[in-house]
């Protein structure tokens, strides 16, 4: 059973979203507030994160920033579900690393669609990765490469590169450790 974290300050939304995921065969954990958000992923290790932006105490930008700074919380994937319709709040969504932006109002049918969907390509990605990198690449211990980032040099051998996914003109290389390293291309 996938588990998913729901973190939305409107009690009412909160409820409905989380009988809308629990129907469909979801765990659902719920989060009033960002900060409660963030202490919920660590300690419950969910397989998608599900958040709104508008909140009080922390909104849905800052839980995404502080999750992408955490090497055991910065790979799990995070759909933003917001009011916001507003074409540069999903550009900026999307350049914090979200993997994908549902604006409310959304019907069951089709916001279970989505995060299906999501949790699919993300099971695809990480097995592909998997079986490509196994299947392609033959290296030993020592054989590794350098991997530079925004100043920071990361040694590692290809092995430990779990996906590297494109994001406009950069690249977001994440490695088994958890780190993520965002690479400029060209």
């Amino acid at each position: 059973m996938k588990k998913l974290l729901l973190i939305e300050d409107n009690t009412l939304a909160r409820e409905n979203f989380c009988e809308i995921f629990e129907s469909d065969g979801y765990e659902v954990i719920t989060a009033s507030n960002g900060k409660t958000g963030i202490e919920l992923v660590k300690s419950s290790n969910p397989d998608l994160i599900i958040c709104d932006i508008m909140m009080p105490k922390m909104d849905g930008y800052e839980v995404k920033k502080i999750l992408s700074e955490n090497k055991n919380t910065s790979s799990i994937p995070f759909v933003y579900l917001t009011a916001i319709a507003d074409i540069k709040d999903a550009q900026y969504a999307m350049e914090l690393g979200a993997d994908d932006y549902i604006t409310k109002p959304v019907g069951a049918k089709k916001l279970l669609e989505l995060i299906s969907n999501r949790l699919l390509r993300i099971e695809e990605l990480n097995s592909q990765s998997s079986e490509k990198l196994s299947q392609n690449i033959s290296m030993t211990e020592d054989e590794k490469i350098l991997i530079k980032s925004e100043g920071k040099h990361i040694l590692t051998v290809l092995d430990d590169i779990i996906i590297i996914k494109v994001k406009g003109d950069y690249s977001e290389v994440l490695l088994k450790t958890g780190e993520k390293a965002l690479i400029k291309i060209g």
